[in-house]
C-alpha cells in the first residue's frame, strides 16, 4: 500500500481555481477512490473574516489612581465561510456568492485602579466585554452552493456580556 498525503494544487491564471488532490501510490490524484475537483471561486468573496472593521476606543483618568476607559469595535461585510465537500468527485465545483452576515458591533468598558500594598506597586483592573449584551452572528459555513441565510449552517455567535478581573502587583 502506498503513503497517502493530502495537498492543494494552486493554478493562477485569469480565473481563481484550484484542485484538491492526495497523493498516493507515488502519484497526486493516483488513488481513484480519492476525492479530486477542480474548485471555481473567481469573483467570490472571502468567507470567515470581516472584510471591514473599524475600532475607537479612549481612556480617562478621573483621580490620580482610577483610568476608565471603553473601545467599540464594528465588524461589517462578513461573508460565511465555505465547506468543501467530502464526497462524490470529478468535474468542477463553482462556488455561489456566501451570505452576507449582517453588520455588527460591541462596547467594551474597562477600569483600573493604582495603589501601593506595602512598598510594592498594585493595580486591580477590570473589564467588562459586550457591554450592551448585542447577540452577533460572529462565524458560519455554507456549502458553496446554496447561499442564502437558511442555508448556513454551523452558525456561532458572539459570547454574550463577560467580565475578567485581574490584580498586578509590582515587587
Amino acid at each position: 500500500m502506498g503513503q497517502q498525503r493530502h495537498g492543494l494544487l494552486l493554478q493562477l491564471g485569469n480565473a481563481a481555481a484550484c484542485q484538491y488532490h492526495h497523493w498516493c501510490g507515488g502519484k497526486w490524484g493516483g488513488c481513484p477512490d480519492h476525492l479530486k475537483f477542480t474548485l471555481n471561486q473567481d469573483g467570490i468573496h472571502v468567507g470567515g473574516s470581516a472584510q471591514t472593521t473599524a475600532a475607537i476606543g479612549g481612556d480617562v483618568k478621573l483621580l490620580k489612581m482610577l483610568h476608565i476607559g471603553a473601545d467599540y469595535t464594528y465588524y461589517a461585510r462578513l461573508y460565511a465561510d465555505y465547506s468543501l465537500p467530502t464526497y462524490g468527485g470529478g468535474g468542477e465545483l463553482t462556488l455561489k456568492e456566501p451570505w452576507r452576515v449582517p453588520a455588527a458591533g460591541q462596547l467594551d468598558l474597562n477600569a483600573r485602579y493604582d495603589f501601593n500594598i506595602g512598598s510594592c506597586r498594585a493595580s486591580i483592573f477590570g473589564v467588562v466585554k459586550n457591554v450592551l449584551n448585542y447577540e452577533y452572528i460572529q462565524d458560519a459555513f455554507y456549502d458553496g452552493t446554496n447561499n442564502g441565510w437558511k442555508d448556513a449552517y454551523r452558525v456561532f455567535y458572539a459570547f454574550g456580556r463577560r467580565f475578567s478581573v485581574k490584580l498586578k502587583i509590582a515587587f
